[in-house]
């Protein structure tokens, strides 16, 4: 123990009277972020090679060595215990040398880090007290050619990602550089709010901010992905500059993009540090993605399931879009990830994988997703809700058991479908029960779907239809199209003696157009015989109170 603490000793008196070294300690991460190791890096100064056997690497309590040493000349390498892990927090250039070695740990408080060649001569060291840093931040050397052991020549990196790994430190000083220090999303309005800061030895007084997002999804950034794009002004050398959550065009819809935002300036002579990439939410046309089908109430052979619906005429990318159950409502657990689903085409998100057992074309159409977070949907009554980062409703609903159709049949493992992709998704008449013998039609066109049609003020079909839960189409639809902007609309069905045997709707606001089903049944759920009924239909304008009638025989055939 004496003999240790004697060495020890000695290679302090060393780092004292250390000179100026080919080899330095020019940044470490003594306190990192969550999992990513301790790391240090070290500086070839020279243009030489350095080349030894191995380096004694030592804090206050320990010295390790590392063998088979050697660094190109004014080349960087990092020492960690764990590249990969490194790897997965910091990116570096390919010509950085990584070396994987158990480095003394470094206190979180105050330590101090010594590098010694073979002979026990000091090549370098730093001093660090953490009164000085910060967590998840590195800490950078200023000046190469004077020595690391006090504040002043050892500062906490600049750089908006905490640290400068295997390239020029954030803290050299050049006479001209102009930095983004800092740039974030606000989560309240999502405004955007970047910070800028010329911190070289000479003043710069203006710069260019560009800022683009990856529209396309392709990784890359070009011109015509810039949405903004502005001079900007700083003030005894800082700038804030806040922009508005906008992509200004209806090309692209709002999603969660990829950002770059670049400052530009001509007397700049360090442009590592002009660059700043994160993901944020940007507001543009609000897609129209609905909800379809809906298994809910499964046995434990079949997958419970939601199928949504893309009604525009390009592919929609559903990134940060979230898909919730009353139980989970707002939760950031089912958040989409880069889910796109192509124009006028379905999508399926799955509880597990025996749905691509029970309905294996999906195999071949690949439009399902199984997320990682089960959504664990009840038998009755529960709430879905498809939301946009900025928690704007794209569909929601609450469902009931007794939306399936009344008839007398096993409703287990059978989903319910819309009869027509436009109808609402929170109305009763909207859904039905799926005959189909797969119990389902995930992915595909629903079995019990009814093509709209409108030719006039007030259409109905198929006209005649057939009541048979067998049968395609087993619900009418009703389309209407009126003079009035706004009005509050009714709809009976009475039959040939003028008796009224169901109210479909009663004093139902709606827009101009719309539609609604009739299942052939009463209001008690009971099915009408074969035979012609009249639907009477009714709207009164708001506010004038002017009223439109209107009436159509709709026949129930076998």
């Amino acid at each position: 123990m004496a003999k240790h603490f004697s060495l020890i000793l000695f290679l302090f008196i060393c780092f004292i009277f250390q000179s100026h070294s080919q080899i330095i300690v020019n940044e470490l991460m003594p306190v990192p972020n969550g999992t990513e190791p301790e790391w240090l890096e070290l500086f070839n100064t020279s243009d030489n090679l350095y080349l030894q056997d191995y380096l004694i690497i030592c804090d206050i309590a320990s010295c390790r060595t590392l063998k088979d040493f050697f660094l190109e000349g004014k080349s960087y390498c990092i020492i960690t215990k764990d590249t990969s892990l490194f790897k997965t927090h910091r990116t570096v250039n390919d010509n950085v040398r990584l070396y994987q070695f158990n480095i003394p740990a470094l206190n979180n408080t105050f330590d101090s880090l010594k590098v010694f060649n073979k002979d026990t001569v000091v090549l370098d060291g730093v001093f660090y007290d953490m009164k000085h840093g910060i967590k998840g931040v590195s800490l950078e050397r200023v000046y190469s050619n004077l020595p690391a052991s006090t504040p002043s020549n050892l500062k906490h990196s600049a750089d908006i990602s905490g640290a400068t790994p295997g390239r020029r430190n954030s803290v050299f000083p050049l006479d001209y550089d102009i930095s983004i220090t800092s740039a974030a999303q606000n989560t309240d309005d999502y405004t955007i709010t970047v910070l800028i800061e010329s911190i070289g030895a000479k003043s710069i007084s203006s710069c260019k901010l560009v800022m683009y997002a990856d529209l396309n999804f392709d990784n890359k950034f070009d011109e015509s992905e810039a949405f903004f794009d502005s001079q900007i002004v700083l003030n005894d050398n800082i700038a804030i500059v806040e922009i508005e959550n906008a992509l200004n065009t209806e090309e692209f819809y709002s999603s969660i993009y990829n950002i770059q935002i670049e400052v530009l300036a001509s007397n700049d002579d360090n442009p590592e540090n002009n660059v700043s990439r994160f993901p944020a939410f940007m507001k543009g046309k609000i897609p129209k993605i609905t909800i379809n089908e809906i298994m809910f109430e499964t046995s434990a052979e079949y997958s419970e399931y939601i199928e949504l619906y893309n009604h525009e005429n390009k592919a929609v990318n559903l990134n940060g879009v979230g898909l919730f159950d009353r139980a989970e409502i707002w939760s950031p657990k089912y958040i989409f990830q880069n889910l796109i689903i192509p124009p006028k085409e379905y999508f399926v998100i799955a509880y597990d994988s025996t749905i691509l057992e029970n309905y294996d074309y999906l195999n071949i159409l690949k439009n399902v997703n199984i997320p990682n977070n089960k959504l664990n949907l009840n038998n009755s009554e529960d709430l879905l809700v498809l939301a946009m980062p900025d928690k704007s409703i794209l569909d929601s609903l609450t469902y009931l058991i007794k939306w399936h159709i009344k008839d007398d049949i096993d409703t287990r493992n059978r989903s319910l479908e819309k009869i027509n992709i436009e109808m609402p998704s929170s109305e009763e008449m909207s859904w039905t029960t799926c005959m189909q013998p797969s119990g389902g039609t995930p992915g595909l066109q629903n079995s019990t779907y009814v093509e709209l049609i409108r030719e006039g003020m007030l259409n109905a079909a198929p006209n005649p239809f057939s009541t048979n839960i067998s049968s395609d189409g087993n619900h009418c639809l009703i389309s209407y199209s009126l003079l009035y902007e706004r009005a509050k609309i009714s709809a009976k069905i009475y039959d040939m003696a003028a008796n009224p045997v169901r109210i479909i709707l009663s004093e139902y606001w709606t827009s101009n157009e719309g539609f609604f089903a009739w299942d052939g049944r009463d209001d008690a759920g009971m099915k009408l015989p074969v035979g012609p009924y009249i639907l009477y239909f009714e709207a009164i304008e708001s506010p004038t109170g002017e009223a439109y009638f209107d009436k159509i025989m709709i026949v129930i055939a076998e």
